[in-house]
């Protein structure tokens, strides 16, 4: 989260929600009343357009180095969990092949009637 105080009365503070969307808020200094912006937005830009537009004479923060390293741990997570799923696909695949191979007689078979060539 970014914040910047405003030395009069309050702090905008910009945030990126789980969705990636932005949002902003009003914090006041005296009491605890918290405005928070009425949409999200899709971009940073329009969350500090809408917040000049509530308070302009309110200075807005500027972007922190910390959401190029969210994004990436998101993206981490994410390979993390498909690599993880992937696996378990074989997994299971592999538990089912190795139980119909077992189940099945080999070619050419005379042990049971029915597979292979009939008894003479």
């Amino acid at each position: 989260m970014t914040r910047v105080t405003h030395d009069r009365e309050g702090t905008i503070e910009l945030w990126q929600q789980d969705d990636e969307r932005w949002r902003w808020r009003w914090r006041v200094h005296h009491g605890d009343t918290v405005l928070i912006s009425h949409r999200a937005f899709d971009s940073r830009a329009e969350a500090v357009e809408s917040a000049r537009e509530a308070y302009p004479d309110a200075p807005v923060p500027e972007p922190e180095d910390t959401a190029p390293r969210r994004t990436a741990r998101r993206r981490l997570a994410g390979m993390a969990t498909a690599t993880a799923a992937l696996a378990a696909v074989a997994v299971v695949v592999r538990r089912r092949a190795g139980r119909r191979a077992a189940t099945r007689p080999r070619s050419g078979s005379l042990d049971r009637p029915g597979w292979g060539h009939p008894r003479a």
